[in-house]
């Protein structure tokens, strides 16, 4: 019998060939019969896999017990750091010290600007950084983002490092997160944003995740 564990070990697999074939097709220069010769491939491949799906939220790739101190590991399909995600940028984010930290490489399929990143990826990736600060300063579970500000004012090089960082405080029944996106050049984007606990936000239980 496959165990979740066994599932989740080959999805993220799956994940991260796919991310490498994406970042892949975003720059080949190989002649156009080939790129439909894999194109055919792919979909081939994509039938093989739709031909059993999972309806759990997340598609039953939470492993026991889940970890709350590693983020990636209790949302395996998050569109910003989750393994199993195949669409997902290079990102890697810890807890330290009461705050979010971590770092990330924006690959050439993530371009807006010419040699920069999208303003909508490092908008995700703001969102992500500062709806994790409550579990990294141990004051929520399950926080949500009910605003965000930011403030763009470099932009993000495609395939350098950059350095993400984020925190938050009590304010009220709400918590007061913000949060920077750093080059070497310096804070590239920052801002500041609302956090609420899910049972405020959606006025009740939320619903299962599981």
């Amino acid at each position: 019998m496959t165990t979740t564990e066994e599932r989740r070990t080959s999805v993220e697999d799956l994940a991260g060939a796919i991310r490498v074939l994406a970042d892949a097709a975003a720059e080949t220069a190989v002649d156009p019969a080939i790129v439909r010769d894999v194109a055919a491939t792919v979909r081939d491949l994509t039938a093989r896999l739709a031909a059993a799906t999972n309806d759990d939220p997340y598609s039953d790739l939470r492993t026991d017990p889940i970890d709350d101190k590693v983020p990636s590991k209790f949302m395996p399909i998050n569109p910003i750091i989750g393994d199993c995600n195949a669409g997902r940028p290079d990102v890697q984010v810890h807890y330290e010290e009461g705050e979010v930290r971590g770092r990330a490489n924006l690959s050439k399929r993530f371009t807006g600007p010419p040699g920069f990143a999208h303003g909508g990826i490092t908008a995700m990736l703001a969102d992500q950084i500062v709806a994790l600060t409550p579990g990294a300063a141990g004051l929520l579970r399950g926080g949500i983002t009910k605003s965000l500000t930011l403030r763009y004012r470099k932009p993000v090089p495609i395939g350098e490092e950059i350095a993400l960082w984020g925190v938050c405080v009590p304010d009220g029944d709400d918590l007061a997160a913000s949060f920077t996106i750093s080059t070497d050049a310096g804070t590239a984007v920052e801002g500041n944003a609302v956090i609420v606990s899910a049972q405020r936000l959606y006025k009740g239980d939320p619903p299962t995740a599981r």
